[in-house]
This record gives C-alpha cells, structure tokens and sequence, in this order.
C-alpha cells in the first residue's frame, strides 16, 4: 500500500488553486496526466526575465521589459476590428501606448484609470518611431511590483491552459511536498553537491537564468536519479518477487 504522506501527491491535480474540471483536461495534456505529482514532474523549460526595465526611449523592440507608465488616455476601438488603445507616459516622458484587440472598454479603464500608474510588463513594438506594447503580460499598481519585476519561470503549453495558471499551481504544490526519508546515500548527496528532494524540486521549479534548465544543473541531475533509483527499485522488488 501507498504511505499516506504521500496521498495529496497522488490526488487529483483539482486539489490544486485554479484547477477545476474543465481545466484539469488541458493540465493532463500539458502535464501528461492528472495528479498532482504529474505536475510537479513538469519542470519549467524556459524562462522570461522581467527584470529588464529601461526608459522607453531606448527599450528594444521585441524584447521583454517592464514599464512604469502613468495613464494619460483612453482611446477606444471606433469599429469592431479596431484595438482599443492606451495613452502612456514613462517618467521620462516618453509616449507609450498599449494596444488591445480583445477585452471590453469598461474593463481597461478599471485596471487602468487616467492618471493612475501602472508597472506594465510585456513584449516591445515599434511602429513609426511610437513604442507600443500590445497586450501587456502584467498591468499592476505600483505597490505590486515586486510581484511582476521577476523572473517567470514557463512551462509546457497547450491550447487554452494559461501559462500563470500552471505556474502558480507548480509553486503551491512545490510549497506543500511532504518530508520524506532520504534513500540516496549520504555520500553521493555529498560527493554530487545534492540537495535534498524537496530542495531539489523548489530549485528547479525556480530557474533565475537558463542555465538551471540545463539537465546538468545539480536540482534537475538529483531528479534524473532519482527516477532512475526509483525505476531499478521496482525491477528489483518485481524479480524478487518472481523468485518466490
């Protein structure tokens, strides 16, 4: 029988925040299954650094930046294929403007009222000299900065499953690993510079640079024997068996 520590990494991945039913079926195509050791087995294979923020002047196109723009403007689509667009100012005074081509006029003047700061973070456009950000990833008040100058770690997608959604599930199961019993030898953890399981698990769930997503980086080498320690373990107990 399965020891009950380990039943809440065998239960279904719903036990997890914003896993529903309807979720769950593109979470087991992202994760390749349902559980919740399914997703946790799913480690990031990207990342994307926010923590680049310069004055919009000189930010590159097509790279990823994070703004602080005050809100000068509304100006809403006037036919339906048209954006909505967002009138911006960083405290350079450099005109920013965010673009929408989804999403309801009442809702963007919510989350964005004139006059009110906004850290905005996501892809850089350039159109005739204007820098535009079309759908930004991230568009909160200042105080939740912290929260968005960071880096996101990104995992296996699929149609319809937000990429924050799977990612914020990953961390809140990462955060409630039960403490299990070593089974590696104290001397290869010693000798491979190992953390433990669930030091392993945090670390590569929280790559900084793309260097941790290599398969030589230490967290993800600890996880690799493990699974390989856990294979040869039950070819063993099944020949055992067999000999009986």
């Amino acid at each position: 029988m399965r020891p009950e520590a380990l039943f809440p990494l065998f239960a279904e991945a719903t036990s997890l925040p914003g896993i529903g039913p309807r979720v769950l079926k593109l979470v087991e195509r992202a994760a390749r299954g349902n559980r919740v050791i399914d997703v946790i087995n799913t480690l990031p294979i990207s990342v994307v650094d926010r923590r680049y923020a310069p004055p919009a002047v000189i930010a590159p196109a097509g790279r990823i930046v994070t703004f602080t723009l005050t809100i000068l403007e509304h100006q809403p689509a006037e036919r339906p294929r048209q954006p909505h667009r967002v009138r911006c100012a960083d405290p350079d005074g450099t005109g920013v403007t965010l673009v929408f081509f989804h999403g309801r006029e009442a809702d963007w003047r919510r989350l964005m009222p004139d006059g009110e700061v906004r850290i905005v973070s996501g892809k850089v456009e350039r159109y005739g000299g204007e820098v535009q950000m079309p759908h930004p990833d991230h568009i909160v008040p200042p105080e939740k900065r912290a929260e968005v100058e960071t880096v996101e770690a990104v995992y296996p997608g699929t149609d319809g499953l937000s990429p924050k959604l799977l990612r914020k599930a990953a961390k809140f199961a990462v955060s409630r690993l039960p403490e299990l019993p070593e089974w590696i030898d104290r001397g290869v953890l010693a000798r491979e510079g190992w953390a433990d399981w669930r030091g392993a698990l945090a670390t590569a769930h929280a790559p900084t640079d793309a260097d941790d997503l290599s398969p030589l980086h230490p967290a993800r080498r600890r996880l690799a024997y493990d699974e390989l320690f856990a294979n040869q373990l039950a070819i063993a107990l099944v020949r055992n068996r067999q000999r009986r």
